[in-house]
C-alpha cells in the first residue's frame, strides 16, 4: 500500500512538472521583446543568443535604416533607443540571428511611441 501511494505521488509530480515545463519557451529559441519606457524611448530585450552573432535594426515603411547593431559573444542583451529625432511613422525593428528573425511594429504619433506586443 505503501508503495502504490508513493508511486501515485511520482506520478503525479511528473505531470506537474511536465505541464509546467509545457507553458515555458524552449531556451534554445531567441527571445526579442520591446517596450515603450518614456515618450520616444524603447527598451529592447534579447535573450537566448547562445553567444550567436545578432542584429538589431529599425527601418522605416520605404526601407530606410535608422538604426543598426550588432551583438557578439553575448547570450542576452539590452539596449534603450532613443526615438526623439524621428518624424511620426510606422517603423519595423528586429533582430536577426542565423536563420531567424523577429520583428516589431513601433509606431511613432503625437509624441509617443506605441509598440506592438511581442511574440517569441
Amino acid at each position: 500500500m505503501k508503495t502504490f501511494r508513493m508511486a501515485l505521488a511520482a506520478l503525479a509530480l511528473l505531470t506537474i512538472a511536465q505541464s509546467l515545463r509545457a507553458n515555458t519557451p524552449p531556451s534554445d529559441v531567441m527571445y526579442f521583446c520591446t517596450q515603450a519606457v518614456e515618450a520616444k524611448k524603447v527598451m529592447v530585450h534579447l535573450a537566448n543568443l547562445d553567444e550567436q552573432p545578432t542584429q538589431i535594426m529599425l527601418m522605416g515603411t520605404f526601407g530606410k535604416v535608422y538604426y543598426k547593431e550588432f551583438i557578439r559573444k553575448h547570450n542576452g542583451h539590452r539596449a534603450l533607443l532613443d526615438l526623439e529625432q524621428l518624424p511620426d511613422g510606422r517603423y519595423i525593428l528586429s533582430a536577426r540571428q542565423k536563420d531567424e528573425t523577429k520583428s516589431q511594429v513601433i509606431r511613432i504619433t503625437e509624441g509617443k511611441v506605441l509598440v506592438s506586443h511581442c511574440m517569441n
